[in-house]
């Protein structure tokens, strides 16, 4: 059997960031689909990988390489923010070929209803983790009758009615599924945003499943879908890392993990693991504040860790609070601080727009933003999505208006007077965060040779690409 992985021509940096234009940069191997290539692969199947987000190849090329390849069925993989373009294609694949055509990732878990109002013409939909799903339902594929009997699965019945299988568990020992099959992908597809590297080649990699904490008003690992969190042993992940090295020469890892430094043990181990091995490698993670001390952080710089991304949402503690962030202003400036002591770049993530915001509130949080001396900062426009407990909330007080991509304004809360004037205030925040003399002088004392200075001018321009479209 031959099955095809696809992920939909969605543009990142313009749909998700607002960039004006498309950019070689900020594209990393969709990980997702790997993994369920490696399994498959280990059940005897030929698999495919197609990265349409990476090429942003037509529904007409993606279907073309698909009869090229001679597929037997095609999985797309599908997050919220791409969903119409994944429902789109589905309907083209099946209209065109008439193959098995199945869904997997974020949207089709949360919103199965969703997706089949849109697609109605889709076989299948996997339903949270797909490596065990897909190898149950490749013995059975041809036979609807005995879909009934895999968990984790949601699909038509003969009424069009949509049947919800019980749902699977979770894999509770994640070292024993395999690492993503790297060798489908086209790695000259990828390369990281200019600033948000130190080293090529780079790639990306996950440690865990699930999120520890689980509370935030505006994500869904808060909502009925969270799974329960498990990570990889340090052991596993090193031999990931070495192989990485060994068979692609890979310099640099970008942890995507949301709660990359929880378990300070695992932390310790781990880079412990690094040094012991010197494998030399520089990698950035994610964390919340309130995760990481002086010791801690220490660990980190001494095993490779250069970067590290924040989710700091406010400068208005009243605004955390409301979103159920569970950390405190203080907490905030107290991270970043030892985050700088320590030698490690610190990167933050800001939404304007919250319920409850305005105008004089946002300024606050871009007060902050300045004041932390962040080496680079995000700032978009909330997004409640349906489903979350930030959406109920916005629902209260404030406007909805079409989604437009993450980029585009999609709720106004009642202290702005519309969608204009929350684009003007992004606008400031990037204008005012990153056209400041301290910023330059920053990073003008970090460029050593033409190389960096080309890598922080590519940055640079990309920032203000994204400023200058709000």
């Amino acid at each position: 059997m031959k099955i095809a992985l696809v992920t939909p021509p969605y543009n990142l940096l313009k749909e998700g960031y607002g960039a004006k234009k498309y950019s070689k940069y900020g594209a990393y191997p969709p990980l997702g689909i790997g993994y369920i290539g490696a399994a498959l692969e280990e059940a005897g199947v030929e698999v495919k990988i197609i990265d349409g987000q990476s090429q942003l190849l037509s529904k007409e090329e993606i279907a073309a390489q698909l009869a090229g390849f001679r597929a037997d069925a095609v999985g797309i993989s599908a997050v919220t923010a791409c969903a119409e373009l994944a429902c789109e294609l589905a309907n083209f694949i099946k209209e065109k070929l008439n193959i098995i055509v199945f869904m997997g990732g974020p949207h089709p878990t949360c919103f199965p209803e969703a997706v089949y109002h849109d697609a109605k013409s889709m076989d299948f939909l996997v339903l949270g983790e797909g490596e065990e799903t897909m190898l149950e339902i490749l013995k059975v594929m041809d036979d609807k009758n005995r879909w009934h009997n895999i968990d984790g699965i949601c699909f038509l019945d003969r009424d069009k009615n949509i049947i919800r299988t019980k749902d699977r568990r979770v894999i509770d020992d994640l070292d024993t599924i395999a690492p993503p099959a790297r060798h489908l992908y086209d790695h000259s597809l990828y390369h990281p945003i200019p600033n948000l590297y130190r080293q090529l080649p780079a790639t990306n990699m996950i440690t865990s499943r699930g999120c520890p904490y689980g509370k935030c008003a505006f994500c869904y690992q808060a909502g009925k879908v969270g799974a329960r969190y498990r990570r990889h042993s340090p052991e596993r992940i090193v031999a990931e890392i070495k192989d990485l090295k060994s068979a692609r020469g890979i310099r640099e890892i970008a942890f995507w993990d949301d709660n990359f430094v929880i378990n300070h043990n695992w932390i310790k181990k781990f880079c412990g693991m690094l040094v012991y091995e010197k494998l030399d490698i520089s990698w950035s993670c994610y964390s919340r504040v309130d995760l990481v001390n002086k010791e801690i952080l220490d660990v980190l710089a001494k095993a490779g860790c250069w970067s590290i991304f924040y989710g700091l949402e406010s400068g208005v503690q009243e605004l955390l609070d409301m979103v159920d962030k569970g950390i405190t202003i203080e907490q905030g400036e107290a991270a970043i601080r030892l985050t700088h002591e320590a030698g490690i770049e610190t990167r933050g993530s800001f939404m304007l727009a919250l319920p409850g915001e305005n105008p004089r509130l946002a300024k606050k949080t871009i007060d902050f933003a300045i004041k932390l001396n962040l080496d680079s900062a995000q700032f978009l426009a909330t997004y409640p999505e349906y489903g979350t407990k930030l959406y109920e909330k916005a629902m209260v007080a404030g406007q909805f208006m079409k989604y437009k991509g993450r980029h585009g304004v999609t709720y106004v809360p009642e202290g702005y007077r519309d969608a204009s004037e929350v684009k003007k205030m992004i606008r400031t925040a990037y204008l005012r965060f990153y056209l400041r003399p301290a910023f330059f002088m920053k990073y003008l004392k970090r460029i050593k040779s033409w190389k960096d200075f080309l890598k922080f001018f590519e940055g640079f321009k990309m920032v203000l690409g994204i400023a200058g479209n709000k």
